[in-house]
């Protein structure tokens, strides 16, 4: 021990004798300066004495009986004890970052699938277009290759006329 104030909290453990050699001579040095220990000292080495004086009487014959009796007729209760607020989980910061960064992950995952579902679709749409205007273009080019077919042009004047 090295400070007067940690001196002052061996007071209960010097009027039990229950400090080493080299705390006692300390504290023993401390005591005849210090009125407030000297008094703590006294009563508590008073009090010890009256509680180890006491012990040593039995108690009286009857009390165990009548003790026993006020057992059997009292209800026994159980502890009061408050009601239990609702339970929050908390978690160590640590934790909470994980559990964040972990809910953001996921929802980062459905918004790609998402985003890829929907370009899927979009896809599939504008590829079933094109082929049904492949199918119509391939119909006009048999048309315009048959043999029998001749092609006429516009000059502008809104009367198609066959090349010459």
């Amino acid at each position: 021990m090295s400070t007067s104030s940690d001196l002052h909290t061996l007071t209960g453990a010097y009027a039990m004798n229950a400090l080493s050699d080299s705390e006692r001579a300390e504290f023993e040095g401390h005591l005849p300066h210090c009125p407030s220990c000297t008094q703590e000292v006294a009563e508590l080495q008073a009090t010890a004495a009256t509680l180890g004086a006491a012990a040593e009487l039995a108690p009286p014959a009857h009390l165990r009986a009548q003790v026993l009796t006020g057992v059997t007729a009292t209800r026994q209760l159980p502890p009061e004890t408050p009601a239990p607020a609702a339970e929050v989980l908390v978690l160590p910061s640590r934790n909470r970052w994980i559990v964040r960064t972990s809910v953001l992950a996921a929802a980062a995952g459905v918004l790609v699938a998402v985003v890829i579902g929907v370009q899927g679709v979009q896809d599939r749409s504008e590829l079933d277009a094109l082929s049904q205007s492949a199918a119509g273009y391939s119909q006009i080019s048999d048309l315009l290759s048959a043999p029998d077919a001749k092609l006429l042009s516009d000059s502008g004047t809104g009367v198609a006329t066959a090349p010459s």
